[in-house]
């Protein structure tokens, strides 16, 4: 602590004399600071960013970096970071908007965490407003989608059509409820075939998951091929490197099947819909699918009304029955008398 505080001591003494070196030559140390941050641009700024922030300390930053570069980059790259104004932001968000809503607010919100750290930085000046806060943020509506009983038997048909690696990958995500990073990424090392279970050390909910693994899972894993020298279980066409993506074999997959409206991450959603109609808690299925929080599993409340109607009529018949009333038509309505 106390070499920390001495060492800004040492600093802020060294920038005095700067600034008085400066101050006796005609200079204005404040005037050229100012012009220091406005000549940083936005890029610069960014590519910053990622390597100090987002590589180190944040889940998914792959995506996020693709995010920076594909559209922050590219529409305020040139721009000096204090020069920003909230209506280019706004501007940016409607024009990503019209196309992708939710992906356009994820844009803005990560604009907004880089332009906090600008500040914290000494980018830009403090007290600067940061011009990505106060967007009217598009409604995001949940997918609601999921394979049905009925559906299933033409997805397992097609995918089954498939080379082993995409088609044991597809198994796994609907028997497991993996994210897809999570199970493209998965190392033959996360595998306890002794106790049957998947371990995520680092995980999206920050801390490790184990996930227990049914016959039927354990079955797909023992049959898939190890490549020698790779230590992943989706081996990738790099050496060393995990499988990329699955988009082309599930495009096949899903044409095949007539199921082109579902998604890679609507596997996610089957298994989590099939468990909660089982009659499995929301509680349970949010430890199964690693939710932190309880209310992102709480979108699949309405798959149990079936299950609730089916314990309140089974409870309301063993109560009649107690007392007397064999049949509904015996029930009488709340508000009316039994007439003779």
């Amino acid at each position: 602590m106390y070499k920390e505080m001495a060492l800004t001591l040492v600093q802020a003494r060294d920038r005095a004399r700067k600034d008085l070196s400066m101050l006796l030559d005609g200079e204005d140390p404040s005037a050229k600071r100012d012009a220091s941050r406005k000549a940083m641009l936005f890029k610069d700024f960014a590519e910053d960013y990622i390597t100090r922030e987002v590589m180190p300390h944040h889940k998914g930053y792959k995506q996020e970096i693709s995010r920076i570069r594909l559209h922050l980059i590219k529409h305020f790259g040139n721009y000096p970071v204090v020069d920003i104004t909230h209506d280019q932001v706004t501007s940016v968000h409607l024009e990503i908007g019209g196309k992708y809503p939710a992906g356009a607010n994820r844009v803005v919100k990560i604009l907004s965490a880089m332009l906090t750290k600008a500040e914290k930085w000494g980018v830009v000046p403090a007290g600067t407003p940061n011009p990505a806060k106060g967007i009217s943020f598009f409604r995001e509506l949940p997918r609601d989608r999921y394979v049905t009983p009925e559906e299933l038997p033409a997805l397992i048909e097609s995918l089954e059509q498939e080379d082993i690696y995409p088609r044991s990958a597809f198994w796994l995500y609907l028997l497991t409820g993996f994210r897809k990073t999570e199970l493209l990424s998965a190392k033959w090392s996360q595998v306890d075939f002794e106790n049957r279970q998947f371990i995520l050390p680092d995980s999206k909910g920050g801390r490790p998951h184990y996930l227990p693994l049914t016959v039927e899972a354990m079955a797909i894993l023992e049959g898939i091929p190890r490549l020698q020298g790779n230590p992943h279980i989706f081996p990738g066409l790099k050496e060393g490197a995990h499988l990329a993506d699955l988009k082309k074999p599930w495009i096949r997959i899903r044409k095949r099947a007539g199921l082109e409206d579902v998604h890679i991450h609507d596997l996610r959603h089957t298994i989590a819909s099939w468990l909660v109609q089982a009659g499995n808690s929301l509680y349970l299925v949010g430890k199964i699918l690693n939710h932190k929080d309880l209310r992102t599993t709480e979108r699949y409340a309405r798959f149990a009304q079936d299950n609730l109607r089916d314990a309140l009529e089974g409870t309301s018949q063993r109560m009649t029955g107690i007392a007397g009333k064999s049949g509904s038509a015996e029930v009488v309505p709340l508000g009316k008398k039994q007439t003779a």
